[in-house]
């Protein structure tokens, strides 16, 4: 058996690999044994390359699809053994990212949290306060109990104030 782990598949990959798996595919249907190649190097990589091909599609399918639909997709796909523990890995990875992003979204988004203070620093920079974008964080920074460098990160990329009165003119 080959030994199973989760592989990011090259777009250049896919299609030499679907077409392996479904040549072995066919070669199973009219009952042709596999060959003696299958225990050297190049056979258990692709082995484990169409098991992480077949996971994939199990997942993409698994994503997309209804209770019923996945059913019919896996009673006209039967999932070998490597392909369901490599669709536990994927399963598995895309929970923990899950959690993992809900867990940061809950500490930003808490009232004060950098979001909030973010919005805070650009709702400052809007009044039209200040001439420059520099300045505004140097001023501001301390009472919203960030550093400078953070306040002049969440400027960035903030629209310039209208009205601005504290714009320079330019003497032309």
């Amino acid at each position: 058996m080959v030994k199973v782990n989760r592989q990011k598949l090259l777009d250049s990959e896919i299609d030499h690999i679907e077409f392996w798996a479904n040549w072995r595919e066919a070669g199973r249907a009219m009952g042709i044994p596999l060959s003696p190649k299958q225990a050297d190097e190049y056979g258990q990589y692709m082995e484990n390359a169409i098991a992480n091909f077949d996971a994939e599609s199990l997942f993409i399918a698994l994503e997309k699809a209804d209770i019923a639909g996945w059913t019919r997709y896996v009673q006209d796909h039967p999932p070998t053994p490597e392909a369901l523990a490599v669709l536990m890995l994927v399963a598995v990875g895309e929970a923990n990212k899950s959690r993992s992003k809900k867990a940061a979204d809950k500490g930003h988004d808490k009232p004060d949290g950098s979001r909030d203070k973010k919005q805070q620093i650009r709702d400052i920079w809007a009044s039209g306060k200040y001439k420059t974008k520099v300045l505004c964080a140097e001023e501001e920074y301390l009472a919203l109990e960030v550093s400078f460098e953070k306040a002049r990160r969440d400027l960035r990329g903030a629209p310039d104030p209208s009205p601005w009165p504290a714009k320079p003119c330019k003497k032309g």
